[in-house]
């Protein structure tokens, strides 16, 4: 919910579901908000510190199964990068795909191009859903994880896109 995001002269204001289904679109003010989250507190235990070592987290908090898929995450990229790098550029095909694209007068950032490549996968995990479908070759749990992967590599190239202006 993004607060003051209805315009000049709403601020302090959201958008957002009362009823917690996430159908209805009520504005209502960013108070109210606060007050349930506050009113919620006396539920939870002590905040967690984050313990470091070494620059790295010792202790986790959060669903387990988080985890678990993000090694998952890990062994795919790592299987189908091989594909599309063989050792070279880990983000290669981004590049080329963006390079091939300007040939024809588009002129989309390697970055988009995975953000796109995001797209194609959540639009068919949105079109399976809506028809009741889970799909032969892949399923909507695996085109979700190639969303996850994809989303990490559009941050990745982002920042290298960041650092290279800012070295400019």
């Amino acid at each position: 919910m993004e607060e003051g995001s209805l315009g000049e002269g709403c601020e302090g204001w959201v958008i957002g579901s009362t009823d917690g289904t996430g159908r209805d679109a009520d504005i209502m003010p960013a108070s109210w908000i606060l007050e349930a989250f506050y009113r919620m507190k006396p539920e939870w235990e002590e905040f967690p510190s984050w313990a470091e070592e070494g620059g790295r987290m010792t202790e986790y908090y959060g669903h387990p199964d988080f985890y678990k898929i993000t090694e998952e995450e890990l062994e795919l990229h790592s299987r189908k990068n091989r594909d599309y790098a063989q050792g070279g550029d880990p983000l290669g095909n981004f590049k080329r795909v963006s390079a091939m694209l300007s040939i024809w007068g588009y002129d989309i950032p390697p970055e988009l191009v995975a953000l796109i490549y995001m797209l194609k996968q959540l639009d068919c995990v949105m079109w399976m859903g809506s028809q009741g479908y889970e799909g032969k070759v892949e399923g909507a749990d695996d085109r979700l994880a190639d969303v996850h992967v994809y989303a990490k590599l559009a941050r990745i190239l982002h920042r290298e896109k960041a650092s290279h202006q800012d070295a400019i």
